[in-house]
């Protein structure tokens, strides 16, 4: 009966979307392309929707939410391996980590291994890089508040932005 369970289920049509913990899942709110209203059409607009979002993720700094243009300097990603310049850097002052989750986690005591492309940005700007340097990967007197990272919805802060209206 497990093994049943285990394998990989395909919907009806072999369009694979059945699969459990598939992103077409996620942004079908976890219902089949069959459950949901106006099948085809409404689906269409979900996943351009959510792939429109994806790309607002883009563009924003995963430590600090603030746009990855704004900033002078490279990106840097978030799961990614040190860079050899800043591996030597780390290692001069007592970090022995190989990863930016590693280092992360100890400067801005966030956890980024169980990251989503969906809800979380993939870079982190070079500002917070600075930051994680000046730390050595170990600890940070930054002030930096990373963001709360939520899921997509009708009201998302990143796709409808509030106007601030001046009276």
């Amino acid at each position: 009966p497990l093994e049943k369970e285990a394998k990989l289920k395909v919907g009806e049509h072999g369009d694979g979307l059945s699969v459990p913990g598939s992103i077409m899942k996620l942004c079908l709110g976890g219902k089949n392309k069959e459950n949901v209203e106006g099948a085809g059409r409404q689906v269409d607009l979900k996943l351009q929707e959510i792939d429109t979002h994806m790309n607002h993720l883009r563009s924003l700094c995963r430590l600090c939410g603030i746009l990855l243009r704004k900033m002078k300097g490279p990106e840097h990603e978030v799961q990614g391996d040190l860079d050899d310049p800043s591996r030597y850097e780390l290692r001069r002052m007592g970090c022995k980590a190989s990863r930016w989750p590693d280092v992360i986690l100890k400067v801005f005591k966030v956890d980024v291994s169980g990251d989503m492309e969906s809800i979380h940005p993939p870079m982190f700007c070079h500002r917070c890089w600075t930051v994680a340097m000046r730390g050595g990967g170990i600890c940070s007197f930054s002030r930096t508040r990373v963001p709360i990272w939520k899921p997509h919805n009708s009201h998302c802060l990143h796709c409808y932005p509030k106007r601030h209206i001046l009276q």
